[in-house]
């Protein structure tokens, strides 16, 4: 029900000739991600949060359903990458174990309600529940928490009584819907955001929430796009200064250090233009200290 924002497709390169870049560059930014959060991931979601709590047991059903879960988990949640998305394997796998669990040893019913507790707990973990509450202790943070639980409980009362197709459907609306208010709930600001330093000069401004046609452009003085989001565009150039372009200073890996930072706004699109002196060079970590002060950028990490 919640929305994932840290998700596979933004890392994947769409343009290698910067000269040339396609028009579904900015797509990539915004469309193939809000596809992503209405319908891919709630389909996702619930076949690894609650595929497995069902009543209808069979020896070939189950080994099918949860090899398909687990294999899932271990894919979508990293369990390498963090203490939550650790203990959000280790609580989805034994959820998921808890199928092929004889009626003798444990009653349906009080299986259910332990598989449905389990992953309720899970879920809200993995949307940042319970982690924004130790960070920010507050009513809201703790309303966080309930939220998400909550959401689980109810998803699970749909999947057991009514099916998966049907969870699967309620969660496409409520992140339509989530999603829609994230793309109206702020107007958006054309107003440039600019710095000049000793080494170069960064121009920052809102161009919408996305467009078709994105323009972007690298050489070893200048970095300039349109209608592209700030984690794609930062991105792009890290990968293009990555083949001698040597816009950014080669300090230490640049892409773990853009690892660290996501874009605020998530559905925004920017139109951006750094202009860098002659003999200058610039560090990736400048310009994300920047875009962070000015509340473009979160660091996640």
């Amino acid at each position: 029900m919640a929305l994932i924002f840290a998700n596979p497709l933004q890392n994947i390169k769409f343009a290698q000739d910067v000269n040339n870049v396609p028009e579904s560059l900015a797509f990539t930014s915004n469309i193939y991600l809000i596809l992503f959060v209405i319908f891919l991931q709630p389909a996702l979601e619930e076949l690894m949060f609650r595929w497995h709590i069902t009543s209808k047991n069979t020896k070939k059903r189950n080994i099918f359903i949860t090899s398909i879960s687990a294999v899932l988990v271990v894919l979508f949640f990293n369990p390498f990458q963090s203490i939550i998305n650790f203990l959000v394997v280790f609580s989805l796998l034994v959820s998921i174990s808890l199928i092929f669990l004889k009626e003798k040893r444990l009653k349906l019913n009080r299986r259910l309600s332990i598989q449905i507790i389990i992953t309720s707990i899970a879920f809200s973990f993995s949307h940042g529940g319970p982690l924004s509450f130790f960070l920010n202790p507050s009513i809201a943070g703790f309303s966080f928490i309930l939220f998400f639980m909550g959401s689980g409980f109810l998803l699970s009362y749909l999947r057991v009584n009514y099916g998966l197709i049907w969870a699967i459907l309620f969660h496409f609306t409520t992140n339509a819907i989530v999603l829609s208010f994230s793309f109206y709930s702020e107007n958006i600001d054309k107003t440039p955001i600019s710095f000049q330093s000793d080494c170069y000069t960064i121009e920052v401004a809102e161009s919408g929430n996305f467009d078709n046609i994105a323009h972007f452009s690298i050489d070893y003085k200048n970095l300039k796009w349109k209608t592209l989001n700030l984690k794609t565009g930062l991105e792009e150039a890290v990968y293009v200064n990555n083949f001698d372009v040597n816009f950014f200073d080669n300090e230490a890996n640049l892409d773990s250090v853009l690892d660290n930072y996501s874009q605020k706004k998530q559905f925004r699109v920017y139109q951006v233009d750094i202009q860098k002196k002659d003999s200058c060079k610039i560090r990736l970590q400048e310009i994300l200290d920047f875009l962070e002060k000015e509340k473009l950028m979160v660091r996640v990490k």
